[in-house]
């Protein structure tokens, strides 16, 4: 019975652990969305009704936002689904060798 109360413990604990990795990823992911949103949005006003300071403002913009903004660990990681995939399949075969092992 110990047996069976330990492994559904394990279970929970991983299951919360995986649903952690998995909102912190979605988060950064859609960061990373709505900053690639911002450049194709400005790419597609009507830049040629506009003022010629507004054009040069919305240059600027454009240039800023073809690098997209992420949400970064230890300014190493970026947190995105790519991210999470391979987090994903790390462990799976981390766990798999752990487990020929025994």
């Amino acid at each position: 019975m110990e047996n069976i109360s330990g492994g559904i413990n394990n279970y929970v604990y991983l299951n919360g652990l995986l649903l952690n990795v998995l909102f912190e990823n979605w988060q950064g992911q859609k960061i990373v969305d709505s900053s690639e949103k911002v450049f194709k949005s400005a790419y597609n006003t009507k830049w040629y009704n506009m003022p010629v300071a507004a054009r040069k403002l919305l240059i600027m913009i454009m240039m800023r936002s073809e690098k997209p903004s992420a949400l970064k660990v230890g300014k190493i990681i970026v947190l995105s689904y790519v991210t999470f995939n391979a987090v994903l399949r790390l462990s799976s075969s981390y766990f798999m060798l752990l487990r020929s092992l025994q």
